[in-house]
């Protein structure tokens, strides 16, 4: 590959909540799998992509780590409604927040040394 976003710790901590919440999903009944679980696995692929975006495309980094933190926030109220209505266990959906939480953090702090730079 010829950047190196797979490299970056925001990509990283990214890719392993994918996979985390993927699995968790299996716990998840059928109706909501498939509505908000999927609409879940969807912002956080899209989300792996922004990361890409951000890396690769300078004059784009802003906005596109703005709509990262904004998908991600999104993803946060589907993690909510798991958590408080028992769908998936509170400790699962404290993990997720926090991962959130983590990645929304990198991304902000990535939005400031870039503005700084410029």
């Amino acid at each position: 590959m010829s950047d190196k976003t797979e490299s970056l710790r925001i990509y990283v901590d990214t890719f392993n909540l994918f996979s985390y919440f993927y699995k968790v999903l299996r716990s998840v009944p059928r109706e909501l799998r498939f509505t908000l679980g999927e609409n879940g696995i969807t912002l956080l692929y899209e989300s792996i992509g922004l990361i890409r975006i951000a890396n690769n495309d300078f004059a784009k980094r802003d906005n596109t780590l703005k709509e990262l933190i904004d998908k991600l926030n999104s993803l946060k109220v589907i993690v909510r409604f798991f958590g408080e209505n028992e769908i998936i266990k509170q400790k699962k959906a404290t993990f997720i927040m926090l991962s959130i939480e983590n990645i929304c953090k990198q991304a902000n702090s990535w939005r400031k040394s870039f503005k700084n730079k410029n």
